[in-house]
C-alpha cells in the first residue's frame, strides 16, 4: 500500500480519463496560466523539473483555485494535484510511519482535504510546500496531539485533581433527551468553544469542523461530508482529536466548562451562537465562534 494507492485511480488511468474528456484544455481556457497545457504529463513534467520553480507555482495555483471548494470546486483537479503531490505525501508518509498502521490512507486523506479546503484567496506563493506543510500538521494533529509542529514528541501535564473536571467536558459530547434544557447545554458548548478559540487551543477551522459535523443531526452529516470531500470516518477520527484535545485543555486550565462561560474567559463583545442555526461552510463564510 502507498499514498497513491490511496487515491482510487492510477495516474495512467487518470491520465487517459483527463485527455479523453478534454479537461486541461478546459482548465486552459478559465486559468491563463494554464495556457498552452493539453496533457497532464506536461504538468507532471514541468513540476519534475526544479529549474522551473516560477511555473510549478503558478501551475499549482492555478490547480489549486480550480480545486477548492469556495474555487471551481473541481474534483478532477484535485485528484490531479494529489497525483502531483504524490512524492512528498510518500515522504511524509514514511517519516510518521509510526504513528499509525494505517498512514498511507490518513496522510492521502488529509491531502485531499487541504487540497479541497485551500486557501487560495490569501496565499499567493509557495502552495507546493504550504501544501506539504498543511497535511503534516493536519497529519500530527490528528495521530499525535502530544507532538509539535516540528514532529517532536511533548508532555502535557495533567494533575490528578483536574481529572474529575474532564467529566464536565464528557457530559457536553453525551447525547442527551431533547427535554433536558437544550438551550443551556447550547450555552455550555458555545461558552466551551469560545474559550478554545480566545485562547488558541482550536483554530478555527477546527472550531468550525465541530460545529458543522459533531453538532450535526445524524441526517446532516452525509450533507457535512459532501461539503468537506472526505469520509464520514475521516471526519469521526479528526472530531475525537479535536475533542481530546479540548479535554485535555481544560483539565490542564482547571476550569469547567461552565466556568468557560464567565466574563474573564470569554470575548463578551463576540456574537451569540445558536446551535441550531449555523450554517454549514467549507471554505466560504464561518461562525463568528471560528473567526
Amino acid at each position: 500500500m502507498s499514498v497513491t494507492d490511496c487515491l482510487g485511480e492510477s495516474w495512467n488511468e487518470l491520465r487517459g480519463r483527463l485527455l479523453a474528456e478534454r479537461r486541461v484544455t478546459e482548465w486552459a481556457q478559465l486559468e491563463p496560466d494554464l495556457h498552452g497545457m493539453t496533457d497532464p504529463q506536461q504538468i507532471r513534467d514541468v513540476v519534475a523539473d526544479r529549474a522551473q520553480f516560477a511555473q510549478t507555482d503558478q501551475l499549482f495555483a492555478a490547480l489549486l483555485r480550480l480545486a477548492a471548494t469556495d474555487g471551481g470546486d473541481d474534483r478532477n483537479a484535485a485528484l490531479l494535484l494529489a497525483h502531483l503531490m504524490a512524492p512528498a505525501a510518500s515522504l511524509l508518509a514514511r517519516s510518521l510511519q509510526d504513528l499509525s498502521p494505517d498512514i498511507d490512507w490518513v496522510v492521502a486523506s488529509a491531502l485531499w482535504t487541504e487540497i479541497r479546503s485551500y486557501r487560495w484567496r490569501v496565499r499567493e506563493h509557495g502552495h507546493a510546500l504550504g501544501l506539504k506543510l498543511d497535511t503534516r500538521t493536519a497529519v500530527i494533529h490528528e495521530l499525535a496531539d502530544t507532538r509539535g509542529r516540528d514532529g517532536r514528541r511533548l508532555e502535557l501535564p495533567v494533575g490528578p485533581d483536574n481529572l474529575a473536571r474532564l467529566r464536565t467536558v464528557d457530559r457536553l459530547e453525551a447525547p442527551t433527551p431533547r427535554s433536558s434544557q437544550p438551550e443551556r447545554q447550547a450555552a455550555a458548548v458555545e461558552a466551551l468553544l469560545r474559550w478554545a478559540r480566545h485562547h488558541s487551543v482550536l483554530s478555527a477551522p477546527e472550531v468550525q469542523l465541530l460545529l458543522d459535523f459533531e453538532l450535526a443531526e445524524p441526517e446532516e452529516r452525509a450533507h457535512v461530508t459532501r461539503l468537506y470531500g472526505v469520509t464520514d470516518r475521516h471526519l469521526r477520527r479528526q472530531c475525537f482529536r479535536l475533542k481530546d484535545r479540548l479535554r485535555a485543555a481544560v483539565a490542564e486550565a482547571s476550569i469547567t466548562a461552565l466556568d468557560a462561560a464567565r466574563p474573564a474567559h470569554i470575548d463578551r463583545a463576540a456574537p451569540p451562537m445558536s446551535a441550531r442555526g449555523r450554517v454549514f461552510t467549507s471554505g466560504g463564510d464561518h461562525h463568528p465562534i471560528a473567526r
